[in-house]
């Protein structure tokens, strides 16, 4: 049935007109998500072929292994004191370094990242280049105070400076020796091995070249 013609067509108002704009935003609001997120996609993964993913997956990963090489590269060798030194230790402005980043020394203060080390309770130094346990009683004169130890990465190989790194460390209770070249036990356990590490909670070993014998007894 025609409308009169006296009775012109004219834009909905009021109520009408706002229940039609929100009825229309909601329905823009589910395509856009979803076209935004495809437009973001990093190599506009949506149009590649999987060996062709799988190839940009790779080089990603090759690029990463690099950036923390090269940033591994640049740290010098150090004891494990200095390496705590290097990374915990709090810097009144006077002693910053002026060519350091001074924003990053800012924000490490303000959250307390960087302290005095005797108040330290946990410790991770992955990938800190540290090579050797340092001068005999340093570290319980600086930092006897730590529970949690991570040393993933690092260049330590033998299991007599592990017992000596837990031995200054009475309240230590998780330990991380992940990726450690360290030598392979032999049938004799170090000297102080089994003391050293007898309070331990947690001891991480993964890609460590030891083997586990579980005794039936």
């Amino acid at each position: 049935m025609s409308l009169p013609a006296m009775c012109p067509l004219v834009a909905p108002r009021g109520r009408t007109a706002q229940r039609g704009a929100r009825t229309r935003r909601r329905c823009d609001g589910r395509r856009k998500p979803a076209a935004a997120a495809a437009a973001l996609m990093p190599y506009t993964r949506q149009r590649l072929l999987p060996h062709q993913i799988e190839a940009e997956l790779e080089k990603e990963a090759r690029i990463d292994a690099e950036i923390i090489a090269a940033a591994k590269a640049a740290k010098t060798p150090c004891t494990v004191l200095e390496g705590i030194r290097r990374k915990y230790k709090y810097k009144k402005p006077e002693e910053v370094d002026p060519e350091a980043n001074l924003a990053d020394e800012r924000i490490m203060a303000h959250t307390g990242a960087k302290q005095e080390l005797h108040l330290l309770t946990r410790v991770f130094m992955p990938d800190e280049n540290v090579v050797s346990v340092g001068e005999e009683g340093e570290l319980a004169a600086a930092c006897a105070a730590i529970e949690e130890l991570d040393l993933e990465g690092n260049h330590l190989q033998q299991w007599a400076s592990i017992v000596t790194i837990a031995e200054q460390l009475p309240s230590l209770h998780w330990l991380g020796l992940n990726r450690l070249r360290l030598d392979p036990l032999g049938a004799a356990l170090p000297t102080g091995l089994a003391s050293a590490l007898g309070g331990l909670r947690t001891l991480c070993l993964n890609q460590v070249r030891v083997r586990v014998r579980v005794s039936s007894s």
